[in-house]
């Protein structure tokens, strides 16, 4: 009986050895197989665009994959094929660096940066609309068409090719508040949408104009257009008006007559708009009218200035042609000509009104800013030329020393320098109009001359010349650049491959001089 209860004991504990064996054995080989697993997958991540909204990959099954963006680190789990992805909550800017790593990957990170999307449609600008606008204007760059939006109608538009601008007419206004929202279409592509919202239009009061006051009036009238109330200051005295609700005519009745030259003032209001000032003076009765002062007219003007009494009618005449215009309240004027004038044109102007007529102004258009060109100055030249206008004095100054001459009569000049100077130098040219004395002035700097080649032939080895004393000279032939720094007297010499040395072939070389580049002096490759 006890032998059989032996045997029992060694049955059962044999049975349980086995089993924990059994389930002692399953992770060790689940960890055996992930180990494996490392040893072959690699962490992947699919290319990402500025455009792009998730960043996708695959890795190791059911792994976490960190993705790193800006120095902050974001986790995500792979699922059973080992694909990943994480959303990004926006999009990322060009050239943005992006690292993953997986901790269940022998190639534990791969990294790429963001590329421009070539598909994508950039999102169209819209200029503010008010609720005055009958038109949508804005841009839209690589775009077909433009689609915009508003309630439940859709507007199109076609950018133009090079500037992307477009105008899209609405032949209605829109209320202040509503939406407008663009998009830009190339193709089957389409843009990010573009909302605005219509503003109110700024309310904007035109200054009330005044008639002329003299000393001897009582009551002041003018037009304040679109203005609730017109405000008017007679010295230190205020006085109000309502102006017509259609015309904006006002009267306002004053208390007393005021002397010539009284400051006069007047602005509008309407709700919380105020109107910009007009002044005026308190003039005298009867008087003779002032022949008007008239600003220096240039041949680049075109308009005539100058003040005159105030509200008075101005007539010019330049040279053939007439023009008419009148002061403001405070005397000035403004005279728009069809063209600028030549100096030396006749101008005569006075000032009219109530069938009175001021004293003639004479004068003359005279010369406004003109032209002075300047031909390039080598190291080697030993003239100044250029154009400028006719017969102007010329001076050129290189250092503290002066050389003169003048321009022909159509304005051609040379002008001989005693000495060649090193490129580089700064060089002051000015021209003197005679008749004006207007003044125009340059700075140039003398740039180094070409290099001088010397014949080239098929086959040759080297290629040499003269340029500036110790100027790097660049060669090129054959699509090769050779250098090399010309000696203290000028020569230079390169070594060349004599196969690139082709009969017909073209050899350039241009120097560098006081980190100038010269022209690029050029000859054709002989036989």
């Amino acid at each position: 009986m006890k032998n059989h209860k032996k045997w029992f004991l060694r049955i059962v504990l044999l049975l349980v050895i086995m089993t924990a064996v059994h389930f002692i054995d399953k992770p060790l080989k689940a960890e055996a197989a992930e180990v494996t697993a490392r040893t072959f997958l690699k962490v992947k991540i699919d290319p990402v665009y500025d455009t792009s909204t998730y960043i996708t990959g695959s890795a190791a099954a059911r792994s976490t994959v960190s993705i790193q963006i800006a120095g902050r680190v974001y986790k995500v789990r792979a699922d059973n094929a080992g694909r990943y992805e994480w959303y990004i909550g926006g999009h990322l800017p060009v050239n943005t660096w992006i690292k993953v790593s997986c901790n269940s990957c022998f190639y534990s990170s791969s990294s790429l940066y963001v590329q421009k999307d070539p598909r994508a449609v950039p999102a169209p600008y819209l200029e503010p609309v008010t609720e005055n606008d009958t038109t949508i204007s804005g841009t839209a760059r690589e775009a077909d068409r433009v689609e915009i939006y508003i309630d439940n109608a859709v507007y199109w538009g076609y950018p133009d090719r090079v500037t992307g601008k477009f105008t899209v007419a609405l032949n209605r206004t829109l209320p202040a508040g509503t939406k407008i929202t663009a998009q830009s279409r190339r193709g089957n592509y389409q843009s990010l949408k573009t909302t605005i919202t219509v503003s109110e239009a700024p309310v904007k009061l035109i200054a009330p104009t005044l008639e002329n006051i003299t000393d001897k009036d009582v009551s002041v009238k003018g037009i304040a257009k679109d203005a609730e109330i017109v405000y008017l200051k007679m010295g230190t005295t205020s006085y109000y008006a309502y102006p017509n609700a259609t015309t904006g005519a006002f009267t306002i009745e004053l208390n007393k007559t005021y002397p010539a030259g009284t400051k006069v003032e007047a602005y509008s209001k309407k709700g919380s708009a105020t109107s910009s000032v007009t002044t005026a003076v308190v003039l005298e009765g009867a008087k003779t009218i002032t022949a008007p002062t008239v600003n220096t007219v240039s041949s680049e003007d075109t308009m005539i200035t100058g003040t005159a009494d105030p509200n008075v009618k101005l007539i010019a005449k330049v040279g053939t042609d007439e023009y008419e215009g009148y002061s403001d309240n405070s005397g000035k004027f403004s005279l728009r000509l069809d063209k600028a004038y030549p100096a030396g044109t006749y101008v005569l102007i006075y000032a009219s009104k109530d069938g009175q007529k001021s004293t003639e102004v004479i004068t003359t258009v005279v010369q406004g800013a003109f032209l002075l060109g300047i031909n390039m100055v080598t190291d080697q030249d030993g003239l100044i030329t250029g154009k400028t206008i006719a017969n102007a004095e010329i001076k050129v100054r290189i250092n503290d020393r002066v050389y003169q001459g003048n321009a022909d009569s159509e304005g051609y000049f040379q002008i001989m320098i005693a000495k060649t100077y090193k490129a580089g130098q700064n060089v002051e040219i000015t021209a003197v109009d005679p008749v004006s004395k207007h003044v125009e002035r340059k700075f140039i700097q003398i740039y180094p001359a070409k290099p001088t080649i010397n014949t080239v032939r098929a086959g040759a080895d080297n290629i040499s010349g003269t340029a500036s004393p110790r100027a790097y000279v660049i060669v090129r032939v054959g699509g090769k650049d050779y250098g090399t720094f010309a000696s203290a007297s000028g020569y230079y010499f390169v070594s060349i491959n004599p196969n690139d040395a082709v009969r017909g072939a073209k050899v350039e070389a241009f120097q560098i001089s006081q980190n100038i580049e010269s022209a690029i002096a050029e000859v054709e490759i002989l036989n």
